[in-house]
């Protein structure tokens, strides 16, 4: 079995676990708000820190 092959199965490992693991948050989400805006349940710390990265990022 040469490196190729090895490589391939790993990546094909690898996509079938983001597949999966996918396909089971999708069935948890029941609307948009739950996907877009993580069901209204984050803190008010997680918020800033995503705005603060955010705004870093982009400058």
């Amino acid at each position: 079995m040469g490196t190729v092959n090895i490589d391939a199965i790993v990546f094909g490992v690898y996509l079938a676990a983001v597949a999966a693991v996918g396909v089971l948050a999708s069935r948890k989400e029941k609307e948009s708000d739950d996907y877009f805006l993580a069901s209204r349940s984050l803190t008010w710390w997680t918020l800033l820190s995503s705005v603060i990265c955010s705004k870093r990022k982009g400058s």
